[in-house]
């Protein structure tokens, strides 16, 4: 199965999944956001998976529809197949994939992680709108995508796509990224039991305020989503498009044995 620690080990996700890239003119928030609205957290993993398991071009994932079941965890019989599905139209309702049938399997291809509806391509860190954040394959091996629910996945995800030690003011939470207030404490609350969330609170002047200070809420994640840190060898690797070898032997550790494995996508 999938290790961790080094960069690569990890998924590109464009951060516009998580907010938009003019995000005080759209305080709906992104796809993100409309998956949490609906309480869709089916659908987010299926969509994390299939993002996980496109990783050449061009950018889809076949498999039988029953393996997809099996992955969320709903069954391989008709209701299971029936879970998917919805899970499948809600995301192409937000314009994020497009499925057909090939050879009696189910291929999902990627769209742009905005919702755009432009075609998916590797995400440059050299251009501003494709800045990404990276899903380490840990939330797989490790079983967080069972673990969380769907406010603790949302509030991983926002943290991921903001710098380590970030100060979230619940009051913008909403503004900035289209989740509720309350949705937002739960999900960090849940990471912090889990051991994957440390908030340090510091002292700040403000002068404006009664007693002439205020404090922030530094959010750090801990355990297999902590951040690099400086004078870690890994801190300065630049992460470039896999190559077609090492894209091969990818999906070849994600494709699980049946009843042995984490996942079976």
């Amino acid at each position: 199965m999938l290790s961790s620690g080094r960069p690569s080990q990890s998924t590109p996700l464009r951060r516009t999944f998580v907010q938009p890239a003019e995000r005080d003119r759209q305080p709906t928030g992104g796809p993100l956001a409309a998956l949490v609205r609906h309480r869709d957290r089916r659908a987010l993993i299926l969509y994390l998976l299939v993002l996980t398991m496109a990783s050449t071009e061009p950018w889809d994932a076949r498999r039988d529809s029953r393996i997809w079941a099996r992955a969320l965890d709903v069954g391989g019989g008709r209701s299971g197949r029936e879970a998917v599905s919805k899970a499948l139209r809600r995301l192409r309702g937000l314009q994020l994939i497009v499925t057909s049938r090939v050879n009696r399997l189910s291929a999902v291809t990627m769209l742009r992680e905005d919702g755009s509806g432009e075609p998916y391509t590797y995400p440059t860190p050299d251009q501003r709108q494709d800045r990404y954040l990276r899903l380490p394959f840990a939330f797989w091996t490790d079983r967080w995508y069972q673990r969380l629910n769907l406010p603790a996945v949302a509030m991983l995800l926002v943290l991921l796509a903001e710098k380590d030690g970030v100060v979230l003011p619940l009051d913008r939470i909403s503004t900035w990224y289209g989740i509720s207030r309350a949705t937002a404490q739960r999900g960090l609350a849940e990471l912090e039991s889990h051991g994957l969330l440390q908030v340090r609170t510091v002292q700040r002047a403000e002068p404006l305020a009664p007693l002439g200070f205020t404090y922030d809420r530094h959010h750090h994640l801990q355990g297999v989503f902590e951040r690099s840190r400086p004078g870690r060898p890994e801190e300065n690797v630049t992460e470039l498009k896999p190559t077609a070898a090492k894209r091969r032997r990818l999906r070849r550790k994600l494709t699980a044995t049946e009843g042995k494995e984490v996942i079976a996508p």
